[in-house]
């Protein structure tokens, strides 16, 4: 049996979500297309709830406008190309704010299991991406 220690250096969420990307994603203009324009909506949405109090955009035009702003700085934030950010997405993301995602937990619910069995069983070192 091998076990192998690892020392790993972590970082709150709050710092995740302003960290730029690595330079290897932002080399090429087709690699900054590859990136869902989902990462500007979430960092959007952590700052619309610390701006609002914790609440999500509502459907009045004070909350779109806000929200849409905050997409569309983060978007440029990132260097991502302004073509991948479209209003239909933005729409659909809005759309689905505060909806069920019932299968969606429970996937991540049995990954995150398996992983809590690998780390105290010693077998492989813990998930340590954010997953889109």
């Amino acid at each position: 049996m091998e076990i192998v220690t690892k020392q790993e250096l972590f970082s709150p969420l709050l710092l995740v979500n302003s960290s730029p990307l690595p330079s290897e994603l932002t080399k090429t203009i087709a690699k900054k297309r590859k990136i869902s324009p989902l990462l500007s909506c979430f960092r959007a949405l952590f700052d619309f709830q610390r701006e609002t109090g914790g609440g999500l955009p509502a459907h009045n035009r004070a909350d779109l406008e806000l929200f849409t702003r905050l997409v569309n700085e983060k978007h440029l934030e990132l260097q991502l190309p302004p073509e991948t950010l479209r209003s239909d997405f933005l729409r659909a993301f809005l759309q689905n704010l505060g909806s069920e995602i019932s299968p969606t937990v429970a996937f991540l619910g049995g990954h995150l299991a398996q992983d809590v069995i690998n780390v105290l069983g010693q077998r492989e070192q813990p998930l340590q991406n954010v997953l889109l």
